[in-house]
């Protein structure tokens, strides 16, 4: 998994609008078939956070929008736990 201080280094940055997070917990700055969360930074600063995988269900739909810090929060959780 990615360490912390790579997140805080591309929150910090503005060379990235969005990255993405494979199952591993890695990330990546391009999609592929292994990624499973998008982040994009929105205009207020915030990060919005989409779900790939669970967004294959139908009628569903899971996204978070919040700090850096607490969207990879979000992102651990929803991996350790098996969301």
């Amino acid at each position: 998994m990615t360490s912390w201080v790579t997140f805080e280094t591309i929150d910090e940055s503005k060379n990235w609008d969005a990255f993405y997070i494979d199952r591993l917990g890695v990330h990546q700055y391009r999609s592929d078939d292994r990624t499973r969360f998008e982040l994009v930074r929105a205009e207020d600063g915030n990060w919005w956070v989409e779900d790939y995988e669970w967004n294959e269900v139908p009628d569903r739909s899971m996204r978070f929008k919040g700090t850096m810090r607490e969207a990879i929060q979000w992102v651990g959780g929803r991996m350790v736990y098996g969301a």
